[in-house]
């Protein structure tokens, strides 16, 4: 594996964890544990999961 697949692989990695945070953060406000906290957080990690999208985008594009 070259040190350029290594590193696209952890950016889709940390891409699967931000999804995953979000989930776990909308689904908590829909509950009501910590209410605008936890939707404002939900919002943060998509918001990193779409960042993340657009450098692998790219990066397969090269």
């Amino acid at each position: 594996m070259t040190d350029a697949e290594g590193l696209l692989n952890g950016i889709r990695a940390g891409r699967a964890w931000a999804q995953s945070e979000a989930d776990r953060h909308r689904m908590a406000a829909t509950a009501g544990a910590k209410g605008g906290a936890d939707a404002e957080l939900g919002l943060a990690y998509i918001a990193i999961g779409r960042v993340l999208d657009k450098i692998i985008e790219s990066a397969q594009s090269d």
